[in-house]
């Protein structure tokens, strides 16, 4: 190698690493302003007791009597709050769609979205004023049901 492609050689390489070095800079101020940004905008989650479901969820919403509670969680926003509770239950998806259905429809829910065109998975999207409530029902390998009820409140 001649003396002329080691000057070029050696200013490229001083390039690349100077060039680097500003990128990974700017990349690392960049992340650090927009992550204090993104972690306010970010929910609190608090999580029932294994086994119980989280204060605060409607207890109305709970129409399997018989279904034990799997997971259970708050996520609380600056201006509003999401209860979840996972629940296993012995009903089918189709029995649980039929049961939520008609406890919507008698409570004066508005039925934005039903999906109940497969056997093993159903579900519902409800609102009622400031309410918000999603049920899917989804049938496990092992027979059971896997019932999902997410309350929104705004």
């Amino acid at each position: 190698m001649d003396r002329n492609q080691k000057i070029v050689l050696i200013t490229l390489a001083a390039v690349v690493i100077v060039g680097g070095t500003g990128i990974v800079l700017y990349q690392k101020k960049h992340s650090q302003n927009t992550g204090v940004l993104a972690r306010q905008d970010l929910a609190k989650k608090t999580d029932a007791p294994v086994g119980q479901v989280i204060v605060g969820f409607p207890r109305e919403l709970l129409l399997d009597s018989k279904a034990t509670p799997d997971q259970s969680y708050n996520m609380d926003y600056s201006k509003q709050n999401q209860y979840t509770v996972n629940l296993i239950s012995a009903m089918s998806p189709k029995d649980l769609y039929g049961l939520y259905q008609s406890y919507f429809k008698t409570n004066g829910y508005n039925l934005v979205n039903q999906n109940h065109t497969s056997a093993n998975l159903q579900s519902i999207y409800a609102i009622k004023d400031n309410v918000e409530v999603n049920v899917v029902a989804n049938k496990k390998s092992d027979g059971k049901t896997s019932l999902t009820l997410t309350y929104l409140q705004k």
